[in-house]
C-alpha cells in the first residue's frame, strides 16, 4: 500500500512540475492604458536608463516606458506594439522603438489576469510586474445638458425625444420611456 501511495505522489509531483501557466489569445486592446510597475528584478538591457516606473500603451499613438533616474524622469518612446502567440503557447509582446538605432524590445507575457501583468525577458533574466492604473476610470456623465433634450445611452442626441422608447437620458437622469 505504501508503494501505491509513493507512486501516486511521484506521479502527482511530476505532473505539477510540468504544469505551466500560459497566456494565449491576448489582444493588444487589453493592454491599453497606463500600467504601474509594482516590482522588477533581474537584468535588463535598459538598466542604464534608470528604474522603470510605468508603461503606457496607446493604440494608434506612441507607447512609452517612463523611468525614474534620480530626481528626473526619462521617457523611452515607441512607435507601436503588437502581440504574437507562438507555437509553444506563449504570448510575446513586441515594442518597436522610435529611434531606429534601438532594436525591438521583446518580452514574454507570463501572467495576465485581473489588472495585473508579468513580463519576462526572453532569456528569463529579468521580470517586470505591472498593475493597471484604474485611477482615470470612466468620465462622469454631463449634468448640464439642455432641458427638453434627450440622449441615448451612447451619448448621441435623439432627434425626437418624446417619441424615443427604452432607456434615455433626460435632464441628467436615466429614464425609461
Amino acid at each position: 500500500m505504501k508503494r501505491i501511495y509513493l507512486v501516486f505522489a511521484l506521479a502527482l509531483l511530476t505532473m505539477t512540475a510540468n504544469a505551466q501557466n500560459y497566456v494565449i489569445d491576448l489582444d493588444e486592446i487589453a493592454l491599453l492604458g497606463t500600467w504601474n510597475v509594482s516590482g522588477s528584478f533581474g537584468s535588463f538591457r535598459f538598466n542604464d536608463k534608470g528604474t522603470i516606473k510605468t508603461i503606457e500603451f496607446a493604440d494608434g499613438n506612441y507607447t512609452k516606458i517612463t523611468f525614474a533616474n534620480g530626481t528626473q524622469t526619462v521617457d523611452w518612446i515607441f512607435k507601436g506594439y503588437w502581440i504574437t502567440t507562438v507555437k509553444t503557447n506563449n504570448c510575446l509582446l513586441h515594442l518597436l522603438p522610435w529611434n531606429s538605432g534601438e532594436s525591438i524590445l521583446n518580452f514574454r507575457i507570463s501572467e495576465f489576469d485581473n489588472g495585473t501583468m508579468t513580463l519576462k525577458t526572453y532569456d528569463g533574466a529579468g521580470t517586470i510586474i505591472l498593475a493597471k492604473d484604474t485611477s482615470a476610470g470612466v468620465n462622469a456623465a454631463r449634468m448640464d445638458a439642455p432641458k427638453g433634450k434627450a440622449y441615448g445611452l451612447n451619448g448621441t442626441e435623439l432627434p425626437t425625444p418624446d417619441a424615443a422608447t427604452g432607456i434615455v437620458i433626460r435632464d441628467g437622469r436615466k429614464v425609461v420611456q
